[in-house]
């Protein structure tokens, strides 16, 4: 996909704006979009999220929502999940076990002579 440095050119005369997105297999919808960006109440949250994260890193999205609701922020569960996962967030604790075959010692029983 195509940067913003070499989008298509609005000014430029040999090739329209059509014709320029045609040639560098870019879509016409990228080439008009703009990014809105976040907004200063949701920037404030993350920063909150932040600092709770830093304090305590074991909370878990319930945890860090009702941090953030005993904080006065007015949001839902789903809210602090979409945010933590922006930041790419997520609670430290101990994962469950798997199986590992190379725990597993081997005892060699076919092997006597």
């Amino acid at each position: 996909m195509a940067t913003k440095l070499n989008l298509p050119e609005p000014n430029f005369e040999k090739f329209s704006i059509r014709k320029q997105c045609q040639l560098m297999n870019v879509d016409r919808n990228h080439f008009n979009y703009n990014s809105i960006g976040l907004k200063p109440d949701e920037i404030k949250i993350m920063q909150e999220i932040d600092l709770i994260y830093t304090t305590i890193p074991t909370y878990g999205y319930r945890r860090m929502w009702k941090e953030l609701l005993n904080r006065g922020f007015e949001l839902g569960r789903d809210r602090t999940l979409k945010y933590m996962q922006m930041m790419n967030i997520q609670a430290i604790f101990q994962k469950k076990l798997r199986f590992q075959i190379h725990l597993i010692k081997f005892i060699p029983i076919f092997l006597e002579d």
